[in-house]
């Protein structure tokens, strides 16, 4: 909605408008969610935090880094590709994007429950990444006349990418269990924010020095395979039926 209603009244007065979003996410959390229960700190946990850390959060760790990479050069550059080298227009570029979100909610609670039944987490993200390698080549094979693509690679990039934080969160709990659940999911988040942090600035340089997306779109499309490789990796290193 937002490109829209920018191309309506302006950037300006639509930011105004976007910033009532977490407003209302600051008083639903004041009047809605119940405040948590006091606790006592668990010695025994404590005492253990300091143990190393499962094989499990290494591989994830670096999974996330290549994962956020894609994702946020995806995320940041696709609508300025469709409105600048497709010439479609900034509120089909929005659409677009918004569609990414839209698959990416039904896809986080479906792989989040499959995940949750039937484990194989190095699997599905594999898979994901897989599915996000064939976002980004149909973005970097589109042309002003295939433009109709940009849709089918939102919903494959909202099913893949923008859902293995969800498969790989449980994989934490499932590898570390709780008592170790904080650290392991720290390193794995600054893996993908790391990446994500990153790929945007590289991007953004590439298309300044070629004059055109094709590299940037390259670069993502390697970045998504390493991650995949990198979850085959971990699959291959486990025990068989695990």
């Amino acid at each position: 909605s937002l490109p829209a209603l920018a191309s309506a009244r302006g950037y300006r007065f639509s930011l105004g408008v976007l910033t009532l979003v977490p407003l209302l996410a600051v008083a639903a959390i004041a009047w809605l969610i119940p405040a948590d229960e006091p606790s006592e700190p668990e010695t025994k946990a404590l005492r253990r935090s300091g143990r190393r850390l499962e094989h499990a959060v290494w591989w994830m760790t670096g999974y996330a880094f290549m994962m956020g990479a894609g994702v946020a050069a995806f995320g940041a550059y696709l609508p300025l590709y469709i409105q600048e080298d497709l010439g479609r227009s900034v509120g089909t570029a929005g659409a677009v994007v918004g569609l990414i979100g839209l698959v990416g909610i039904l896809a986080r609670v479906a792989f989040g429950w499959v995940s949750e039944r039937f484990g194989r987490f190095a699997l599905s993200l594999g898979v994901m990444g897989a599915g996000a390698i064939g976002a980004s080549l149909l973005v970097l094979g589109a042309s002003p006349d295939t433009a109709g693509v940009m849709w089918l690679a939102a919903a494959l990039f909202g099913v893949s990418a923008i859902t293995w934080n969800t498969v790989g969160m449980i994989a934490v709990l499932a590898e570390v269990g709780d008592q170790d659940a904080g650290r392991a999911s720290g390193y794995v988040q600054a893996g993908f924010y790391g990446g994500y942090a990153l790929s945007p600035i590289v991007f953004g340089y590439s298309v300044d020095a070629t004059g055109n997306y094709d590299l940037g779109w390259l670069g993502v499309t390697v970045v998504f395979a390493a991650a995949t490789v990198v979850a085959i990796l971990w699959h291959r290193s486990r025990a068989p039926g695990t």
